[in-house]
């Protein structure tokens, strides 16, 4: 199979970012909102309007629903790449790994979800992030390795999402939303 890094493939990443980034956020929105928060968000991350959780708890409660969202979403393309080779669908199981890792790096100077996670449970700061972000490899690695997706071919793709990512992340300070 020979792989086209062509119009549709761009256009079906940058919504695989976009989407990856706003559902993941979504899932602390909500879970924030069912804890008895009142949340607000913006394009990168969602949050309690009064700056605080009503419980201390629930700040790692809803700390785990993205991470737990993007996993799930991985899992769920892993699947749908292994039963089916539709490369259109590999940014939606890229995604989830590149902004798991990124994150994880991102925690040596301001501890993403994972990490926090991880130190409320005493695990250490890089413990969660690191055992996510090899979940998320493997299962990037297993497609590559089953369907022999080449270096260029991945280069591109994680150039595409670092992209649109950074396109979100420029963004974020102008889109402040409160859904409930």
């Amino acid at each position: 199979m020979i792989l086209k890094i062509n119009f549709k493939y761009i256009l079906l990443t940058a919504v695989a970012v976009f989407l990856s980034f706003e559902l993941h956020e979504l899932a602390h929105f909500f879970t924030g909102e069912y804890l008895g928060n009142k949340m607000a968000m913006t394009l990168n991350s969602g949050y309690p309007v009064n700056g605080f959780y009503l419980e201390e708890w629930q700040y790692s409660v809803v700390s785990a629903a993205g991470p737990l969202f993007t996993i799930l979403q991985a899992l769920i393309f892993y699947f749908l790449l292994k039963k089916n080779n539709n490369y259109y669908l590999y940014p939606w199981l890229l995604i989830p790994f590149f902004l798991r890792f990124s994150a994880m790096v991102l925690s040596f100077r301001n501890p993403n979800d994972e990490a926090r996670i991880s130190t409320y449970l005493g695990l250490g700061k890089f413990t969660l992030p690191l055992l996510v972000s090899i979940f998320l490899f493997f299962l990037v690695f297993k497609v590559n390795q089953k369907y022999s997706y080449t270096k260029r071919f991945n280069l591109f793709s994680v150039l595409l999402i670092i992209f649109f990512y950074s396109a979100i992340i420029l963004t974020d300070k102008y889109f402040h939303i409160r859904l409930l």
